[in-house]
């Protein structure tokens, strides 16, 4: 090949912006950039190149760089002062360096120039594959909440052992595996950190697309594997252990005999529907196309945004509802915003499950849960009593339901303690943005509910691996450990 010598860059005369969008474009036409690496990217170094997404990352420093000077540059102009040239300089040799490195890459395409890099350009800014020992031990139980000893635990033979040793991901026309706990990782660096995927896609060396891609696939995994953990109760733990839970709770003084659990509900707030965008108008077609076969008459967007409204609430979204045991293992299911608490427990299904819940198999001692005054008695839900009933009993039996309800108000409370756990570790699910619900025209309401039933996965994972929770303390019961807790779905005999 012939050689070329390229004269380094004086100044940045060409639009960054215009010549990142360059490199992109090469990128994707000639490589299919990815952090592993395609055809391409693998025999990069042997034939004298960068691998692309390498050249690609040297681009966004130099955008960075030049952002920071140009920010410099403007604070000095307002401070009426001159910007410092020392520091500039050395910032803009840097850029200029960098610079020619991704020129010279552009133009090794062309077989008759292409240049032969040196030893020291093809170091630079080259990143090995994901390792997760390189990230200190602070850096990773905030990206995860787990520890690096506890997050390896779970992928044991006894733990998380239906996700496959490596998940699909796609992106555009390139397919490739990526390791389940990298994966995981991306997901709860997510679910922690809602607003960084560009830090993520600096750090790891994927590119953004591939991140949503990862995140998006993982997801699903998770819900079509272990979704039924947090939406069907587990009998076999749960029938080994109720009686012991009554005689601890009746010990720490809860008012109700036979309780064992807690339920109650939360709104959780979603980004508004549009009622003129593309997805919906795409979604209205064929929502009105299905009604007018039926002899229907259509619907317009206001009334498809209706829908996900609450004027209670005052946002668009989702109910959803915890069930929660004494141990600190909770339950969710996720119904419409506009329906009542009470409604909600009864077309889910749980109060069918509960009905097989018994104190020892006694059918005269149903287990029993404690709710809020939006529930209706029942023989496996007691709500707290409220005044119209308090008043159709007698002075003696008023004054014992108040008591009861008094001893019980402190326990009833561990459910609201199971929502702020849950939003404080994952705080993407209060961040309303980044929940759609009309995307690509259509109805994204399964997509969007998995994140919140997998991220209860993982809150009770981390309550089994702390070995307590904020219920379990107040209680005093202990939770499973990861292995006991995952044996059901593992084995598949989780209730369907």
């Amino acid at each position: 090949p012939h050689t070329h010598t390229h004269t380094p860059f004086t100044s940045l005369s060409l639009s960054l912006a215009m010549a990142h969008q360059v490199v992109l474009s090469t990128v994707g036409a000639y490589t299919g950039w990815h952090p592993y690496g395609c055809s391409e990217d693998d025999t990069a170094e042997d034939r004298g190149r960068l691998p692309a997404w390498a050249v690609a990352r040297v681009m966004e420093d130099v955008l960075a760089t030049h952002a920071r000077m140009r920010t410099r540059a403007k604070r000095a102009f307002d401070e009426g002062r001159r910007a410092h040239r020392r520091p500039t300089r050395r910032e803009r040799r840097r850029c200029d360096a960098d610079f020619e490195v991704v020129i010279r890459h552009i133009m090794s395409y062309d077989k008759y120039l292409r240049p032969r890099m040196s030893p020291a350009l093809l170091a630079l800014k080259i990143r090995a594959p994901w390792n997760h020992t390189s990230i200190s031990e602070y850096q990773f139980s905030l990206h995860t909440r787990f520890s690096r000893r506890e997050f390896l635990s779970l992928f044991e033979a006894d733990g998380l052992a239906l996700i496959p040793d490596a998940i699909e991901i796609s992106e555009g026309r390139h397919k490739w595996q990526v390791d389940r706990k990298l994966c995981t990782y991306i997901l709860l660096r997510r679910f922690t950190q809602p607003a960084t995927w560009r830090e993520v896609a600096k750090d790891l060396g994927w590119t953004i697309g591939a991140l949503c891609s990862i995140f998006t696939q993982t997801r699903r995994c998770y819900d079509h594997h272990y979704g039924k953990t947090v939406t069907n109760l587990d009998f076999r733990h749960i029938a080994n252990n109720m009686s012991w839970w009554c005689d601890e709770l009746i010990r720490r003084g809860i008012g109700t005999h036979d309780a064992i659990g807690w339920v109650d509900g939360k709104p959780w707030a979603w980004d508004v529907p549009g009622a003129n965008g593309e997805a919906a108008e795409a979604l209205l077609i064929r929502i009105n196309a299905r009604l007018a076969a039926n002899g229907l008459a259509g619907i317009t967007g206001n009334m498809l945004q209706r829908a996900y409204y609450n004027g209670h609430y005052r946002c668009h979204g989702a109910k959803v509802q915890h069930v929660g045991l004494a141990n600190g293992i909770m339950y969710c299911f996720i119904w419409s915003i506009r329906r009542h608490d009470a409604t909600v427990l009864d077309m889910s299904g749980m109060e069918t499950q509960l009905s097989f819940l018994f104190i020892n198999g006694d059918i005269t001692r149903p287990a029993i849960f404690l709710g809020d005054q939006a529930y209706a008695l029942t023989p496996n839900v007691h709500p707290q009593a409220s005044d119209v009933s308090l008043r159709t009993m007698t002075h003696a039996l008023r004054a014992a339901r108040r008591a009861e309800d008094r001893a019980n108000r402190p326990f009833r409370a561990c459910v609201e303690s199971g929502f702020g756990l849950q939003v404080q570790l994952w705080p993407m699910l209060d961040c309303k943005h980044k929940h759609k619900l009309f995307v690509s025209g259509g109805d994204q309401w399964e997509e969007t509910a998995s994140t919140w039933k997998v991220a209860l996965l993982f809150t009770n994972l981390y309550t089994c691996c702390r070995g307590g929770s904020v219920q379990g303390g107040f209680t005093g019961i202990e939770p499973p450990n990861v292995p006991e807790y995952l044996l059901s779905t593992n084995a598949g005999v989780q209730m369907a």
